[in-house]
């Protein structure tokens, strides 16, 4: 059983990362699917485990990818969703005309 994806998210454009999946039931033999795809994991124990995420995989923002843990007897788990985000971009705002800016003796 999943019951944690940590992070839950990841943005586009940041570096690789290592995915860890939280939950019960996890063996040495057990694999991560994520988005459809068997990941190598690293087992460290019953109720966690990780695998590496390639960020240059993801080119846009995806709102629901579905993960989800598969032993080695076919047995799966439910299924969590990770989120690729757009990055937020801050735009410069100009300043305002109508407001003159102080002067340094006036601060």
């Amino acid at each position: 059983m999943l019951t944690a994806l940590l992070p839950a998210f990841a943005t586009i454009g940041d570096p690789h990362f290592a995915l860890r999946v939280i939950g019960s039931g996890f063996t040495p033999t057990s694999i991560i699917v994520f988005a459809g795809q068997d990941e190598p994991v690293t087992y460290l124990s019953p109720g966690e485990m990780t695998t590496g995420v390639n960020m240059n995989l993801w080119l846009g923002p995806d709102p629901a990818i579905p993960v989800k843990v598969r032993n080695a007897d076919g047995q799966e788990s439910n299924e969590l969703t990770f989120e690729f985000r757009a990055p937020i971009v801050v735009e410069p705002v100009p300043p305002d005309p109508s407001r003159p800016l102080p002067h340094v003796d006036q601060i």
